[in-house]
């Protein structure tokens, strides 16, 4: 999945994107996503969507994550942790894709 997308898109763009799983996996970032988070593309892609996000966003992140599920498609701002424990603030547009026959949030 993660070479498709890849080869498919421009992900050497300046804004970061991440691909994850129905599960809130991350399946692939590109290098903008690394440099935003402060943690590198191995450290980064056995985690969990909700490890970048302070854990009192984890109940809205639910809600948002249904929601992306039933077909919507989300802009929203929230704060990112990065790997030193700072946050930063960020723009968020999520939506629900289907990439080599596999959704893909």
């Amino acid at each position: 999945m993660a070479y498709y997308f890849a080869t498919k898109w421009d992900c050497t763009r300046q804004d970061p994107i991440f691909l994850g799983t129905p599960d809130c996996r991350i399946a692939y970032v590109n290098p903008a996503a690394c440099q935003l988070t402060g943690y590198s593309r191995t450290e980064v892609l056995p985690m969990h969507f909700f490890g970048l996000f302070p854990s009192q966003d984890h109940p809205v992140g639910n809600t948002i994550f249904d929601r992306i599920l039933a077909g919507e498609t989300i802009l929203d701002e929230t704060d990112i942790r990065r790997k030193d424990g700072t946050r930063v603030l960020t723009e968020l547009r999520t939506t629900w894709v289907i990439i080599d026959d596999r959704p893909c949030v």
